[in-house]
């Protein structure tokens, strides 16, 4: 998903580029704002919201109690955090493009 979302900026600073309308630009930061969102969410997506709402109410000494083989693996763990890490960086950077992309364009002539 990190790859689809720089692709999706490339794609619109290449149109951008191409037809000097600097309006295509910030869409492809919207995308890219839309991948950082999904990848933030992969605890949700993976598990669903009702399980991940369920566990922060079922609790047993301050700890979630899973049943044995039903937890989460240490690799899930994993890439879940890092999902969650690139996809708010992936979500500031496509908010900056979103926002002043079409500055590049003025900035160019």
């Amino acid at each position: 998903m990190t790859f689809a979302a720089f692709v999706a900026v490339i794609a619109g600073a290449a149109a951008s580029a191409w037809t000097q309308d600097w309006s295509h630009f910030p869409r492809g930061g919207a995308v890219m704002v839309l991948f950082g969102v999904v990848l933030s969410g992969r605890t949700f997506v993976r598990k669903g919201l009702d399980t991940v709402v369920r566990s922060q109410f079922y609790k047993d000494d301050g700890f979630v109690t899973d049943k044995p083989g039903e937890g989460p693996s240490d690799e899930e763990i994993k890439l879940d955090v890092r999902a969650a890490y690139r996809g708010g960086w992936l979500a500031v950077a496509g908010t900056l493009i979103w926002a002043f992309g079409d500055l590049v364009g003025r900035v160019a002539q």
